[in-house]
């Protein structure tokens, strides 16, 4: 990973609502995230994945839910820029980004199944966060898995187990590639801004309020809304395709 403090180019940046001042009325959570900002550029089989949040802790079991960054990418295939981690207090801004304290390591979560997938997860501890503190981070993880022979997909939820002051998500993709997209849970369609030999579809949202998930659901079922994206437009087109993968060789 490096730091890059420049954003990239294509990305649309997002100002941070206001903080509270106190909890919203049946607010229940020990966070707030004031944005979650995610903005993905595909081009020629690359996928850039620009992630920017900032969230709000509310209580003391809130410093510790927030008090570590975790950013997880794949090393053979992506690469990762951290472009700033900060605290703002009472307005002002405290940089918490050190290079030398950003943690790599392999989290290898299904080793009892055999299964190794070579994922990394950059992880900064943040030091001395107070309730009411605001943390802000954003970064970019390049690169695509070669295997998928330059195809795309993709899905975001645009609901959280805690509220949300504002969602923006946008997807850049190249002028006359088709794309299909599901929703699931929300009936809502992008805006669609045409650029020199682009489409930037967004999908944006003010004032989201939690989620409230039972712990006793089936694992399959996805209480929260979310958007599926791809260019496949159905699963048969997509095992037809899969299976070219696995076919022996003559």
């Amino acid at each position: 990973f490096k730091v890059s403090p420049q954003l990239p180019g294509w990305v649309i940046p997002q100002s941070v609502p206001k903080p509270l001042s106190s909890k919203l009325p049946g607010e229940t959570n020990d966070v707030v995230f004031l944005l979650a900002d995610r903005q993905t550029r595909f081009t020629t089989g690359q996928k850039e994945r620009f992630r920017h949040f900032a969230s709000q802790v509310l209580s003391l079991d809130g410093i510790q839910d927030q008090s570590q960054i975790k950013i997880a990418f794949e090393p053979t295939v992506q690469t990762l820029q951290i472009h700033y981690v900060r605290v703002i207090r009472a307005g002002e801004v405290r940089n918490a980004l050190i290079e030398n304290q950003v943690r790599i390591v392999q989290q290898e979560e299904d080793l009892d199944l055999l299964l190794y997938n070579g994922k990394l997860q950059a992880i900064l501890f943040l030091n001395d966060i107070r309730i009411g503190d605001i943390i802000e981070y954003a970064y970019t993880v390049s690169g695509s898995n070669p295997a998928l022979r330059g195809h795309f997909s993709a899905s975001f939820a645009l609901g959280f187990s805690v509220s949300v002051q504002k969602i923006y998500t946008s997807l850049v993709w190249p002028e006359g590639k088709q794309l299909f997209i599901k929703n699931h849970g929300i009936e809502m369609q992008p805006s669609v801004k045409r650029l020199s030999n682009v489409v930037r579809y967004e999908w944006m949202r003010d004032n989201v309020k939690a989620i409230d998930v039972d712990d006793s659901l089936p694992s399959w079922y996805a209480p929260k809304p979310w958007i599926q994206l791809s260019d496949f437009a159905d699963w048969h087109r997509y095992a037809q395709w899969e299976s070219t993968l696995f076919r022996p060789k003559k």
